[in-house]
């Protein structure tokens, strides 16, 4: 039995009140329909989940929903979120959006009942979910095992003392921008932080941060189910492709777990994303994930064909030494 974070609902919920609202219901009898079935939702990447007239658990393909998928689901990304600096008001705007972007799902889903910041901002934009017979007694008898999430990078914010908050939170260009909203928190970039090819920050150490702060506050272990570099990878004459800097996000983040293992945390696993190249939601075929490249383009298909990259190869040491040698790739290993 687990609860897999589903969170950052606010972020993609849209301008008005009533996507807002149907966002949060959507998630709150999500949250009840696991706590009754002890069921694992493996994220809309592969399936969506709903319950239908008669309570019971129906999938659906992606293809079903494809249009919809974009504007309704959250991504299951938890990251730890730093006040801009150590102003009163910075630190306030930091435990806001903690709230809405960590805390919202994983408390409802480990307590059995909602982060009050975050009830109080739904109170405040006429977006609380009803509650119907039963969720009460689900939600505080559904006690997950392990908690799996998903991780690339933390987040930096700063008051925000505007009035007009507009009808609900900035629309983002993605999953991990954060725009802000009036009177709850705006977003920051982090001047410490290298980013992306695609402006994602980096920061291993927010993943230890991250997952200390998880397991403080939970007390359950922690299984990664997704972390890696989306970059513009290009394949040679020669059929290789060189990604160094994969590998250094992968051998930083891998030495954090370990790290985080000392500071007592018990960590079940940690799931790389991805094995091979496949579409990102808001890049296509060009943002690429895969230990292994697949050659074709945006609208071209072109031969199809698999290649391994290096850190393919990089990755398979470190399968088989159990993580213990984080080194760099060596060329005899490219064999």
């Amino acid at each position: 039995r687990s609860i897999h974070a589903e969170q950052n609902a606010i972020i993609q919920a849209g301008q008005d009140r009533c996507k807002d609202a149907s966002i949060y219901i959507w998630g709150h009898n999500f949250i009840c329909i696991l706590c009754k079935r002890f069921i694992v939702q493996a994220g809309i990447k592969d399936v969506y989940l709903k319950k239908d007239d008669n309570s019971e658990i129906v999938y659906v393909t992606v293809d079903d929903i494809a249009l919809d998928v974009q504007n309704k689901f959250p991504s299951k990304n938890i990251g730890l979120v730093y006040p801009a600096s150590c102003k009163p008001e910075d630190i306030l705007a930091a435990q806001n959006f903690n709230a809405i972007r960590n805390w919202l799902y994983l408390d409802m889903a480990v307590f059995g009942k909602y982060n009050n910041l975050v009830w109080a901002y739904l109170e405040e934009h006429d977006a609380t979910p009803e509650f119907a017979e039963g969720d009460v007694e689900a939600l505080a008898n559904g006690h997950p095992d392990f908690i799996g999430f998903n991780y690339y990078n933390t987040a930096t914010v700063e008051a925000n003392n505007e009035t007009d908050t507009g009808g609900g939170m900035s629309a983002a260009n993605d999953q991990q921008s954060n725009k802000g909203e009036a009177g709850v928190f705006k977003g920051f970039k982090n001047p410490y932080l290298p980013t992306t090819q695609f402006g994602w920050e980096i920061d291993p150490q927010g993943f230890r941060a991250t997952i200390r702060e998880m397991y403080s506050r939970y007390r359950l272990p922690m299984l990664v189910t997704e972390n890696g570099l989306g970059a513009y990878d290009t394949l040679t004459e020669d059929g290789r492709i060189h990604d160094p800097y994969r590998i250094k996000y992968y051998q930083e983040h891998i030495a954090q777990i370990k790290l985080a293992i000392t500071d007592g945390v018990e960590m079940m696993g940690y799931n790389p994303w991805s094995a091979v190249d496949l579409i990102s939601t808001h890049e296509g075929m060009k943002k690429r994930y895969g230990f292994i490249y697949v050659d074709r383009e945006e609208f071209d298909l072109k031969t199809l064909d698999r290649y391994r990259k290096d850190s393919f190869y990089w990755y398979k040491r470190v399968i088989a030494t159990h993580g213990e040698d984080l080194s760099d790739l060596k060329e005899e290993e490219m064999k």
